[in-house]
């Protein structure tokens, strides 16, 4: 791709450049872990009465012993594995080939990639050693106060300002959601809810004096006028039979007199 594109070329950068930091950090990490004065804190076992190391330190042979045989295993294999594998395929030309696949190509065509490999590691390995390993009681004044060193450095030592970003990007949207929460959301939203609540509260005061005094007013006052009407017609019934013929007489005699006068008699 780095050949035939230009594209691969900047893509060929990045990947070396990437390559250049993970050896640097490796060399930091192992200098900041096996050099250097301690920074682990100090602690005492004072329940079982023994001295623990307190700084960070080989695990002993008990761990690096089974790590070693790994490794040991791991690179016998790596070279072995051709030849078992050309068996294995029964190919009568196996060593021929296999010589020629890594002598004549591989060391012809893998020459480029290995400079840069090593290029790219010395880049990245080399200023880690000097910094975290060789100078790893005092890596920081190795490098000046001011300058572009020391620019770079604070660079690498936050971590290509990933958290610094995080931090900028999450802080930034809270902020923008809390001034959206006060300006839009209590003035604006809020403020409708509580305007339409107190017009609403207002609207029903009125509606509630409507009903009770008209209303309700309007009806109580028909049935009062009915109570006192029932009450003047039941005084009005005494229960006497002879006082309900006077009164019947008395109706006739007024209609009488009535008609009387409206045909001209009287």
């Amino acid at each position: 791709l780095a050949l035939h594109d230009p594209a691969g070329i900047f893509l060929f950068a990045l990947a070396v450049g990437a390559a250049a930091c993970t050896i640097f950090y490796s060399f930091r990490l192992m200098g900041m872990t096996f050099y250097g004065s301690s920074r682990a804190e100090e602690h005492h076992d004072d329940e079982h009465g023994e001295e623990h190391e307190s700084g960070i330190h080989d695990p002993g042979p008990a761990m690096m012993v089974p790590l070693y045989i790994l490794a040991a295993f791991t690179v016998i294999a790596f070279l072995v594995f051709p030849f078992i594998q050309n068996i294995v395929l029964g190919g009568h030309e196996a060593w021929t080939v296999l010589l020629t696949e890594m002598v004549v190509v591989k060391v012809t065509e893998g020459a480029v990639p290995f400079v840069l490999t090593m290029g790219a590691l010395a880049l990245g390995g080399i200023p880690g050693y000097m910094i975290y390993i060789r100078h790893a009681d005092t890596p920081n004044h190795i490098i000046p106060e001011t300058g572009v060193r020391r620019k770079l450095y604070n660079f690498l030592k936050r971590r290509w300002m990933i958290n610094e970003f995080y931090y900028w990007v999450l802080n930034g949207f809270l902020k923008l959601a809390s001034a959206w929460r006060t300006r839009v959301d209590e003035r604006t939203i809020d403020g409708i809810d509580f305007k339409s609540a107190s017009v609403a509260q207002n609207l029903s005061s009125k509606i509630r004096w409507f009903d009770d005094h008209i209303v309700d007013g309007f009806a109580e006052g028909v049935s009062t006028v009915s109570v006192e009407a029932s009450e003047i017609g039941l005084e009005s019934q005494t229960g006497k039979i002879n006082d309900y013929v006077g009164v019947v007489i008395f109706g006739l005699g007024l209609l009488a007199i009535l008609v009387m006068v409206a045909l001209g008699v009287l």
